[in-house]
């Protein structure tokens, strides 16, 4: 690899590219615009700093399993979230346990929740009444230790609203459907987005390690891996000459984990070189950007950029 030589004219930076970087790249470069409970995000120039976040990233780089935390679908008004209930229930064959420590067995019991319930349902068409929650382990664990799980999990998942749940095991793993009451006792709608979905998966992750079940949930980019694909206004701008956002806000977390020591060989860098199966043509948008941000800059930060964009290259050869 000859490296980048720079004469001061933008036409005379060159950088070699590994086979496979030549070219804008055709995947979004990885990022998770996700906000731990510290407020920073997950993949971000502030995640992984500290003794935490190396934890979390030796288990990611170890291959440790991730919590799988889903969101199956929001029910509205009575009929559909009785369905539901059902289903969860599969027609009282299993007992549900509640938020208020009550065990459901009979079609009484569930009618009787789904009365409380709905009397805060919305009067929307498109409203969303219930959440139908599923949180899934891997196989071994026992379904008592996922319905204690559930239990230490739930009330951060609901924030001070009612939730029920059972747990199933039919299809070779323990797994627990969970329902949600969107509306608290205060009238405020529960809301849900990439962000606390992150939070949800981190409290599911962290509830399992303390009853001895190694689960994680660290970021995509922690995992070595990419986001899934490109969007067609994405590709557009890329054809334009243009560069997404996301591929900035990547290459600004690339320049904080990369420069952090002043090289490229930072314990980040070891991480993906462990687990990266998917970051080649993301780390060449990251080389594109930091080209880009070199071009517009002077002296050192220039300097900087150049060596920064080098280093992903070099780093992405190697893998």
């Amino acid at each position: 690899m000859t490296g980048i030589a720079d004469t001061g004219a933008w036409g005379a930076i060159e950088l070699e590219l590994p086979r496979g970087f030549r070219g804008r790249p055709t995947v979004r470069a990885p990022r998770d615009d996700v906000r731990p409970p510290g407020g920073d995000r997950a993949g971000g120039a502030n995640w992984g700093a500290g003794a935490g976040g190396r934890s979390q990233r030796l288990r990611a780089a170890s291959g440790a399993r991730q919590a799988v935390v889903k969101v199956i679908g929001y029910r509205k008004g009575r009929g559909e979230a009785g369905r539901t209930l059902d289903y969860v229930a599969r027609r009282e064959r299993i007992d549900m346990e509640t938020s208020a420590g009550e065990t459901l067995s009979t079609r009484e019991d569930l009618t009787s929740l789904l009365d409380d319930w709905s009397t805060t349902f919305s009067e929307r068409a498109d409203g969303r009444d219930v959440m139908h929650l599923m949180l899934s382990f891997p196989a071994g664990v026992a379904p008592e230790t996922a319905r204690e799980i559930a239990r230490a999990t739930l009330p951060e998942i609901a924030q001070g609203r009612d939730w029920a749940f059972a747990a199933h095991d039919d299809t070779g793993h323990a797994h627990i459907h969970a329902l949600v009451r969107m509306r608290g006792p205060d009238g405020r709608q529960l809301r849900t987005t990439r962000d606390t979905l992150q939070r949800w998966r981190e409290a599911t992750a962290r509830n399992a390690r303390e009853r001895g079940v190694a689960l994680e949930a660290s970021p995509r980019w922690a995992r070595g891996r990419g986001e899934k694909g490109e969007r067609i206004w994405e590709r557009a701008m890329r054809e334009r000459g243009e560069t997404p956002r996301r591929h900035r806000e990547a290459a600004r977390e690339a320049i904080d984990m990369l420069d952090r020591n002043g090289t490229a060989a930072t314990s980040y860098e070891r991480l993906m070189a462990a687990t990266g199966k998917r970051e080649r043509a993301a780390l060449g948008a990251l080389s594109w950007e930091l080209l880009a941000q070199a071009r517009a800059a002077g002296g050192e930060e220039r300097a900087r950029l150049l060596r920064l964009a080098e280093a992903a290259a070099r780093h992405g050869e190697a893998m």
